[in-house]
């Protein structure tokens, strides 16, 4: 019973800031206190002026549409477009000659690729096709906002029909 009263005592005193020094403060030392806390304040609100007016929320920043990404993206897929003329059979292939086109992707909200157009002299070709095919796969983040247009420039070589490449 003793133990508990000890203990009942201990917690009390802890409870009421019995181990704190308390000192009564006069009415000047109070408004000196408050004036001194006003300060400090204001010196943090001078450090973070314009800190949060140009800065974007987490949920802004990530519903932008990311350009680094998407040019990974479409980098990666201009590796299988460029390899297009070498997908086809001699005979299949007509007049294909190699040359540079460009290629404009839309991209919708979802991250998807709504629209592909590969430039002339490619357009309407078996080749330009598989161009298409091959950058319609591109996928970024979901962002908000309105759909996004982007170019990206190929250039194609010469065609190396499946009978004629080296087998490893």
């Amino acid at each position: 019973m003793k133990t508990s009263m000890i203990i009942l005592s201990a917690f009390s005193m802890v409870a009421c800031g019995g181990g704190q020094k308390s000192s009564v403060m006069t009415p000047e030392d109070r408004l000196n206190a408050q004036l001194a806390m006003a300060e400090e304040q204001k010196g943090e609100d001078a450090d973070n002026t314009g800190r949060f007016s140009q800065a974007e929320t987490v949920d802004e920043e990530e519903s932008k549409f990311d350009d680094e990404s998407a040019n990974h993206e479409m980098r990666r897929a201009a590796l299988n477009a460029t390899d297009c003329p070498n997908t086809f059979e001699k005979s299949q292939l007509g007049e294909y000659t190699p040359g540079k086109t460009s290629v404009a992707l839309t991209f919708e909200n979802n991250g998807g690729v709504k629209d592909v157009n590969v430039n002339s002299p490619y357009d309407g070709t078996p080749v330009g096709d598989c161009i298409i095919r091959a950058m319609g796969t591109v996928h970024v983040e979901p962002f908000k906002g309105p759909e996004v247009q982007k170019t990206w420039d190929l250039e194609l070589g010469p065609a190396k029909p499946p009978e004629t490449k080296k087998r490893d």
